[in-house]
C-alpha cells in the first residue's frame, strides 16, 4: 500500500505542520508553546480528581496509567483555544497516515510507562528475602530518618541538605527512567525552566510533586552523586 503523503487534506503530523509553518514564516516554536501551557494548566486543574481516582484504584502508582487526547482551536492570530479533552481517544485508523502515527503513539506509550512482564516466581523469592531480612535485622536501618515530611521538604532550600529516603530515591530515579523511554513524546512539565512558574498554579502543594521540582533544580546531579556512593560504598 502507497504511504500518504503527509500535510495533505485534513490530517496532518506535527513535523508537516512545523514545515508549513516554517515556509509560511509563522514562528512554530512560539506556537507550541502556547498549546503547551493550555494543555499543562488543563492538566493541573483536574490534578486533585485524577490523584484521587489513582488512589482509589490502587496502592501503587506505577499500576495504571491514562491516555487523554487534546483538542485545541487556533485562532486566527494563532492564539490556542481548548475545545475539549477526551479521556478515551479514538485509537483506530482511518487512513495510512492515521496508522502509522497512532501505531507510533502506542508504542511509545507502553516503552514510557515500563511494562514489566510479572515473574511469579520472582516475586515470592523477593518478598521471602525481605521477610527473612526483617526478621534477622529487625527492618532497615539507616542513619539518617525514613520520614517524608511536606514541610520539612518545603522549607530546605536545596535536597542536598534534605535527608532523603530510599522512597524519594526510586521517586526521582523513575522519573529519570521516563525521560530516557520517552521515545517520540516530548516533556512539557515539569521542566526546570517551568516547575516555578506552574508551581502556583496548582490547588495544593503534594510532595513527591515539590520532590521533583527540587531536584531538577539542583545544582549537581544527585542520582550520579548517589550512584557514586553506592559505588564506593561497596565491597570490593
Amino acid at each position: 500500500m502507497p504511504r500518504q503523503a503527509d500535510g495533505v487534506g485534513s490530517k496532518w503530523s506535527f513535523t508537516a505542520l512545523r514545515k508549513h509553518y516554517a515556509a509560511t514564516g509563522v514562528d512554530s516554536t512560539q506556537v507550541f508553546a502556547s498549546i503547551h501551557d493550555v494543555i499543562i494548566k488543563a492538566c493541573i486543574a483536574v490534578e486533585p480528581h485524577i490523584v484521587n481516582n489513582m488512589n482509589r484504584g490502587t496502592r501503587h502508582k506505577a499500576a495504571c496509567f491514562e491516555i487523554y487526547g487534546f483538542d485545541i482551536l487556533l485562532d486566527s492570530g494563532l492564539r490556542p483555544w481548548l475545545l475539549e479533552v477526551n479521556v478515551c481517544p479514538s485509537l483506530s485508523s482511518s487512513s495510512p497516515l492515521d496508522k502509522r502515527i497512532k501505531t507510533t503513539l502506542m508504542c511509545d506509550i507502553f516503552t514510557l510507562i515500563g511494562v514489566v512482564p510479572f515473574d511469579r516466581k520472582q516475586t515470592s523469592k523477593d518478598l521471602d528475602s525481605a521477610k527473612q531480612k526483617r526478621l534477622f535485622t529487625g527492618g532497615p536501618k539507616s542513619g539518617r530518618p525514613q520520614y517524608r515530611g511536606l514541610q520539612a521538604l518545603t522549607a530546605a532550600r536545596d535536597l542536598n541538605e534534605y535527608p532523603m529516603t530510599e522512597e524519594d530515591w526510586k521517586v526521582l530515579l523513575e522519573t529519570d527512567e521516563e525521560e530516557s523511554r520517552r521515545g517520540h513524546f516530548q516533556r512539557i512539565f515539569p521542566l526546570r525552566d517551568n516547575a516555578q512558574y506552574y508551581e502556583h498554579f496548582f490547588e495544593a502543594p503534594r510532595y513527591n510533586n515539590l520532590l521533583v521540582w527540587k531536584w531538577l533544580h539542583s545544582s549537581e546531579s544527585l542520582l550520579k552523586r548517589q550512584f557514586r556512593r553506592e559505588v564506593c560504598s561497596d565491597p570490593v
